[in-house]
């Protein structure tokens, strides 16, 4: 299995179309930068709605570890079941490209909708924690739970799918119950989540790169892929 997975990634259009989703990554993150750096310019005093769950739970910071458990345990189980053992890696550019597109997504909402932080990174995170201090910033919608669920849905139909939407469930309820963020951030999560999971993003790639294999988009069993003019 691993001789097998090592030798698909070295194959040409495994690599080009990483090289495709790494530079969208990067993108991703710059245009993320750059909003972050508006929402704290531009909102330095948001609204913190009230929440009718986070008044009803009461904050138990014990879930943010739980939650970063079960994300763990997530990635390893959709990238050693899911890709290595029940796919190969043929379909890794194509899940890593969509959470890239997610993560765009948000990038504007939370600038869209500002939100006061209900935790700051510097209340539960060391300084040294690049991600979170760099990172962790805006509210709506909650990019953990879109992630999680955008994972469980990529492999609907496979054996074993329940198990990533027991580990994206938890990871939602994690978020409320340790008031990480605002349950309408997590509702709006699984909705988001579904929209990128679901939506056939070749109608939005000109016709006459719908047939090429190497972009990460491509997707061999949508209907509109064969349909070149």
């Amino acid at each position: 299995m691993l001789k097998q997975t090592w030798y698909e990634i070295r194959q040409p259009l495994f690599i080009k179309q990483m090289v495709w989703v790494a530079a969208f990554w990067v993108f991703t993150i710059v245009i993320i930068l750059l909003n972050i750096e508006f929402l704290k310019t531009h909102y330095p005093n948001p609204a913190r709605p009230d929440d009718l769950l986070l008044d009803i739970f009461p904050e138990n910071k014990d879930f943010i570890f739980i939650g970063d458990v079960l994300s763990a345990l997530q990635v390893m189980t959709v990238f050693f079941v899911f890709l290595v053992w029940q796919n190969g890696m043929k379909h890794f550019p194509r899940l890593f490209f969509l959470l890239a597109l997610m993560y765009l997504i948000r990038a504007f909402s939370f600038n869209l909708t500002p939100l006061a932080q209900i935790q700051p990174p510097s209340e539960n995170f060391p300084e040294q924690h690049i991600i979170a201090q760099t990172f962790y910033h805006g509210m709506y919608f909650s990019g953990h739970t879109a992630s999680a669920f955008i994972q469980a849905m990529f492999f609907r139909g496979y054996k074993y799918q329940w198990v990533i939407f027991v580990l994206a469930t938890g990871q939602a309820i994690s978020l409320i119950l340790s008031h990480s963020h605002y349950s309408i951030d997590v509702h709006g999560g699984l909705f988001v989540a579904y929209f990128v999971a679901h939506f056939d993003w070749m109608r939005l790639v000109p016709r006459g790169l719908r047939n090429v294999p190497w972009m990460p988009w491509y997707d061999p069993q949508s209907t509109t892929a064969s349909q070149v003019a």
